[in-house]
C-alpha cells in the first residue's frame, strides 16, 4: 500500500515540476483564454471591471447609508474585500470544470495536468488585476494611504 502511494506521489510531483518548467505555456494559455472569451466585445475584459466598479459603488452607497458609516472609510474596505472575495469564489467555482473544459487538449496533446490548473489561476489573476484598478481609483478618489495594512488581505 505504501509503495503504491509513493508511486502516485512521485508521478504527481513529476507532473508539477514539468508544469512549472513550462510556465510560458500556461501563461500563454491563460492569456489566450481571456482573448478568446472577449474577442467580440469592444471593451473586452474591461467590461468586467466597469460592471464590478458600478456594483461596488452602488453597494457602497447603499450599505454606507444603511449602516450609517463614513463613506470614506467604508468604500475602500468594501472594495478590497469584494475584489478578493470575487477572485477566490471565481477560482473555487471554476476549479471543478478545469479538466472538463480542457478535455480537447487532454485527449490530443500529452501535457502535464497541472498546466490546466495554472491556466485557470493565471486567467483569474489577470481579471483580478483588471479589477484592482477599481481599488486604486478608490484610494486616489478618497485620498487614502492604505499603508502596509493592505497586505493583510493576501492571507
Amino acid at each position: 500500500m505504501f509503495f503504491w502511494n509513493s508511486i502516485k506521489l512521485k508521478i504527481a510531483l513529476n507532473d508539477l515540476v514539468d508544469s512549472l518548467k513550462r510556465w510560458r505555456l500556461w501563461l500563454y494559455l491563460g492569456w489566450s483564454d481571456i482573448k478568446i472569451r472577449y474577442r467580440r466585445s469592444v471593451l473586452g475584459p474591461w467590461w468586467i471591471t466597469i460592471s464590478m466598479g458600478i456594483f461596488i459603488f452602488t453597494m457602497g452607497l447603499v450599505y454606507g447609508k444603511v449602516l450609517k458609516t463614513n463613506t470614506k472609510e467604508y468604500m475602500p474596505f468594501l472594495t478590497c474585500g469584494f475584489l478578493i472575495w470575487t477572485f477566490i469564489s471565481t477560482s473555487i467555482n471554476e476549479a471543478p470544470e478545469v479538466f472538463n473544459a480542457a478535455k480537447n487538449f487532454i485527449s490530443q496533446i500529452k501535457l502535464p495536468f497541472h498546466i490546466y490548473v495554472f491556466k485557470l489561476i493565471i486567467r483569474n489573476t489577470v481579471i483580478f488585476m483588471h479589477n484592482a484598478l477599481i481599488y486604486l481609483l478608490m484610494i486616489m478618489y478618497f485620498r487614502i494611504n492604505p499603508g502596509w495594512d493592505i497586505l493583510l488581505a493576501i492571507p
